[in-house]
């Protein structure tokens, strides 16, 4: 069991191990399973080089969001759709480094646009417009933002870094507005942000980068461990969201929010002590990011503990967190 919400490097590289395993052990059983009708040099081709990419864990997410097309196929025998699939497997290339940045009006790729719009893996978003959009936009300054504030997680907690370097492999940038940002199971290891989010500043694409991170590891927790029992029809309201949403969403922004407020908290203190230097403006933004992400956490724990049937697992995380507000408090 998990007992900390903090990066830990050996718990991340098994929860990062468990998700390839995963995701190896389904598309080998849907290549055996298609191999009658599948060209048998395709399925050689398509064997060595999943095993490859697990091995390498520089798997694009491209290929989970591969995997959910191939599961709906298999159900709904769609020989066709898996013979396109397999075959897209061995003729592109899936791998992918660390933090790869996509602009979503440069893919052309016709098959990445099909896996992105019908994977539901991108929400509030017109991906149709945006692939026909080929206006430019720079993405030299979104580069610089994003390199900056991976320098600064580094500088602040170098568990944080290595945990950002394990799980993030793609940063997909829209431009449509108003701001958006998330990460999705369905395309596991991208993250996405609008344009405008990401380039602002290195405080806002520090704390974004961050908050995607935290969000792709408790997926991986939750993939074994339903962290709550209540039931999904359940909605409330939490900090990070207008709607009401579902109680596991209101987990995930405890999740989130304990991490970005830890991270904060310390970089704060590194600047007074000067161990880090910031620009004046960005460490006034970093102290209101830190006050109130502390005042929506206080907030969102008090929700969930009013209404949540932890389990095991899902009540030591919460644990910790209200250990960490704690120790900040005093």
């Amino acid at each position: 069991m998990i007992e900390d919400f903090l990066p830990n490097k050996v718990l991340a590289d098994k929860q990062s191990s468990l998700m390839r395993t995963f995701l190896s052990t389904s598309l080998l059983e849907i290549l055996d399973y298609s191999s009658d009708f599948l060209d048998q040099k395709t399925v050689k081709n398509c064997r060595e080089k999943i095993e490859l990419l697990i091995g390498s864990n520089k798997i694009s997410g491209f290929l989970y969001a591969i995997n959910l097309q191939l599961i709906k196929a298999i159900k709904d025998n769609n020989k066709e759709s898996i013979s396109l699939w397999f075959n897209y497997i061995n003729s592109t290339n899936l791998s992918c480094d660390f933090n790869k940045i996509i602009l979503l009006n440069e893919v052309q790729d016709p098959h990445k646009q099909n896996l992105l719009i019908n994977t539901n893996a991108i929400e509030n978003i017109d991906l149709e417009r945006e692939f026909r959009d080929h206006s430019q936009i720079s993405c030299e300054t979104v580069k610089k933002n994003i390199d900056n504030a991976f320098k600064l997680v580094q500088k602040v907690d170098d568990s944080f870094y290595n945990e950002i370097q394990l799980f993030i492999k793609e940063i997909l940038i829209s431009k449509k507005m108003p701001p958006v940002q998330g990460s999705s199971t369905d395309i596991f290891g991208a993250i996405y942000f609008n344009y405008e989010v990401i380039s602002s500043n290195v405080i806002d694409a520090f704390e974004r980068l961050t908050h995607e991170c935290a969000h792709l590891y408790l997926y991986t927790i939750y993939f074994e461990d339903d962290l709550i029992k209540n039931d999904p029809s359940e909605k409330y309201f939490h900090a990070l969201r207008k709607d009401p949403r579902p109680l596991i969403s209101v987990y995930h922004a405890c999740f989130v929010l304990g991490r970005m407020v830890f991270l904060l908290h310390k970089l704060i203190e590194k600047v007074q002590k000067k161990d880090i230097i910031l620009f004046f403006h960005d460490n006034v933004h970093a102290e209101a990011l830190f006050f109130k992400y502390k005042q929506d956490l206080e907030k969102s724990i008090q929700e969930l503990d009013k209404h949540a049937q932890y389990t095991k697992q899902g009540e030591a995380l919460i644990k910790s967190i209200r250990k960490m507000l704690t120790n900040i408090n005093n």
